[in-house]
């Protein structure tokens, strides 16, 4: 969805929220400063047990 790291530590600045899971983690970051909505799903600590 988006190629730069740098715009999505600009959406994760804007608003955010962390759903722990038990074998990732989905971190849903929503921006309305342009009037719609973006919702980013980044997958982390994948190799977690």
């Amino acid at each position: 969805l988006l190629s730069h790291a740098s715009d999505v530590s600009a959406l994760i600045g804007t608003s955010s929220f962390v759903l722990k899971s038990d074998t990732f983690d989905l971190r849903y970051v929503c921006s309305c400063s342009d009037g719609r909505n973006l919702v980013i799903i980044l997958y982390l600590d994948m190799t977690q047990p």
